[in-house]
């Protein structure tokens, strides 16, 4: 980074933490089904994240029960959310790739929700009691698969309305920790200044093809940068100087 005409460079190793007795802890906290959601300012951008998000599960190997839970955290708590927003339901880590790439199709499987926040939403207090009620009946529906996923899929449906779902009671207070997932995808626009200077076409030039009444002809080459006019008494401004002049009097 720069600050002021001072530049700092830090090369940092990534950090691998040790396993601790909360870890272990939590091994055995699985759950039988995992909210995953995504959100964006554009569609546009929202597609690109769930199209990053399903390569990036692809790719992870090693990705159980335990890691779905730190995804989901990480996705809940350590990620804005914007107004285009996308939840899903999943399982597993292969319930998650195939749902993802089932909504880059704009397929609609009854565990994937989608929507957008209007710019005026106001959460309603009613509702928000229902949504915090959704979260404490989760806790008692683990021994219930079926109950815990219809408690997930109306948290989904609520979370892409504009709720906020809380990820802290969700996950007992946070036992869970972040991990390193792929970041917002920018839009990839360029603004750079055009390193050369293009030359008008003959589509921009007036009807007696100069580029302009004083500039006629760009007659540079390799060795220098040259313009050309050629100009004579019947140019407009030279006739107007002779008028004006006509009336000044004489020395």
């Amino acid at each position: 980074f720069g600050m002021s005409g001072t530049n700092a460079h830090v090369v940092l190793q990534s950090y691998t933490p040790e396993s601790t007795v909360r870890e272990k802890e939590n091994t055995q906290d699985d759950k039988p089904y995992y909210l995953l959601v995504l959100s964006a300012k554009t569609s546009g951008a929202l597609q690109g994240k769930i199209h990053e998000m399903a390569g990036f599960l692809e790719k992870s190997q090693n990705t159980g029960a335990m890691d779905l839970a730190k995804i989901s955290y990480t996705l809940m708590e350590g990620r804005h959310h914007f107004d285009h927003r996308c939840a899903v339901v999943v399982k597993d880590r292969e319930d998650a790739v195939r749902i993802l790439r089932q909504a880059e199709g704009n397929e609609k499987p009854p565990n994937l929700f989608k929507g957008r926040v209007p710019k005026d939403f106001t959460a309603q207090k009613a509702i928000h009691k229902s949504v915090r009620g959704l979260v404490e009946q989760s806790h008692k529906d683990r021994e219930n698969p079926s109950e815990y996923r219809e408690n997930l899929y109306a948290l989904a449906e609520f979370y892409c309305l504009g709720y906020e779902v809380s990820c802290q009671e969700l996950f007992d207070n946070g036992k869970q920790k972040r991990v390193s997932l792929p970041t917002y995808p920018f839009a990839k626009e360029k603004y750079w200044v055009p390193s050369e200077i293009k030359q008008p076409s003959a589509a921009s030039t007036n009807q007696l093809g100069t580029i302009h009444p004083l500039v006629h002809e760009n007659t540079s080459d390799l060795s220098r940068q040259r313009f050309t006019s050629v100009l004579s008494e019947t140019e407009d401004f030279f006739y107007s100087v002779n008028e004006s002049s006509a009336y000044l009097p004489e020395s």
